[in-house]
């Protein structure tokens, strides 16, 4: 006759917990959250790409830069004007022109 070993529950709810932990820890590192981020209104990111703000709203309502509203405004991040630069750079145009 075999004898079965069983498990104490609360050894198996410790080690659970602890994976958890580890695996909470390593995707708490991954996230950004919205703090972190730089973000800018529309006359920051224009001085920031060197365009007139009036320029720039044409630019995101035509989807050349990437934003997010909030009411009226436009919410632009640090990550989307690095993306829009460096298409700019790659390209050699400068994108907020008509027929680009």
């Amino acid at each position: 006759m075999e004898t079965q070993t069983i498990q104490n529950p609360f050894e198996v709810l410790m080690s659970e917990i602890r994976l958890l932990r580890s695996e909470l820890s390593s995707l708490s590192s991954q996230i950004v959250s919205i703090s972190d981020k730089e973000i800018f209104d529309t006359e920051q990111a224009a001085k920031i790409i060197g365009v007139h703000r009036n320029t720039l709203v044409q630019m995101l309502r035509r989807g050349d830069l990437k934003a997010q509203r909030s009411g009226r405004k436009y919410i632009i991040t640090r990550e989307a004007l690095d993306e829009f630069l460096a298409e700019s750079k790659t390209t050699g145009r400068r994108p907020f022109m008509q027929g680009y």
